[in-house]
């Protein structure tokens, strides 16, 4: 049961996915209408309201044949709300009746550790590695051996609790895209714990959109470290090419990436990891 209604809402949300990529948006609307009927929410009933009276005003005046240079622009601003409804409105319709792993955490985190948000858990990983590094100083014979497993093993609980906190961030908070950027970017963590954090993100994004966390993304383009540039630009281009209906709806991220493509290994990178990405599918 709770499964054929998770599969009911992904198969609802999809077919609106394919009209608002179609620009269908007065059908698009009306699917939306029911998965908000399901969720039985004002403040999103009220969103969509006010998104079908602007779309009837803007084509009751066009048929009227007043000209409107902003028509596109508030066009495009309604298809762009309207996918990001359908993404907030079937994720709350998932996390109280899907049995997969994503909601399952969230479940448990909201039930166990309310409260305790992305920068407490970095605090946390922090202080963890700040110990281990500090009993790994002692000489051979001074280390508790004991003691150096079970940090290690504190180490891994907090470096694993956080990675599925980042899995999981959604919808985000403006502080919790100002804390990634701040962990990710200011050199406070190794190398090869930004990656675990690049990996979180990137999964973050596969199951939810979220411009600010892509951009994110292609900010660690321009990273010191040539492992997590590439690493970053890696997961900005499969979520650009998982999104790519809605770029054009995003000048934001439109300005970031003609930025990117001024620089002189841009293009060269990307080529190299399209190609890279096309010799996975004979694997």
């Amino acid at each position: 049961m709770v499964e054929r209604i998770t599969t009911e809402i992904i198969k609802l949300q999809k077919e609106i996915y394919k009209l608002l990529a179609e620009r269908r948006l007065k059908d698009a609307f009306g699917k939306l209408a029911i998965l908000v009927g399901e969720l039985q929410d004002w403040l999103s009933r009220d969103k969509l309201n006010e998104m079908e009276m602007s779309y009837k005003y803007m084509i009751q005046y066009m048929l009227d044949g007043v000209e409107d240079p902003e028509r596109k622009r508030i066009y495009d601003h309604l298809v762009l709300s309207a996918y990001t409804l359908t993404d907030r409105v079937s994720d709350r319709l998932e996390a109280s009746v899907s049995p997969s792993q994503y909601y399952g955490w969230k479940r448990y985190a909201v039930a166990s550790r309310a409260g305790i948000g992305l920068s407490s858990q970095f605090d946390m990983c922090d202080h963890a590695f700040g110990d281990l590094s500090l009993a790994s100083l002692l000489s051979e014979q001074e280390q508790d051996t004991a003691k150096i497993q079970s940090l290690r093993h504190r180490v891994e609980e907090a470096a694993g609790t956080l990675f599925m906190d980042i899995w999981t961030n959604y919808p985000a908070e403006e502080a919790d895209c100002d804390t990634l950027r701040e962990a990710l970017f200011s050199h406070r963590f190794s190398d090869t714990f930004v990656s675990l954090l690049l990996s979180a993100l990137l999964l973050n994004l596969l199951h939810r959109f979220d411009e600010q966390k892509l951009l994110l993304l292609l900010d660690g383009y321009r990273h010191t470290s040539p492992e997590i540039q590439l690493r970053s630009l890696c997961g900005a281009l499969i979520v650009l090419y998982v999104y790519r209906e809605r770029l054009p709806l995003l000048k934001n991220l439109q300005s970031r990436i003609d930025a990117l493509s001024e620089e002189p290994k841009f293009k060269a990178d990307v080529r190299t990891i399209f190609l890279q990405f096309i010799k996975t599918q004979d694997t």
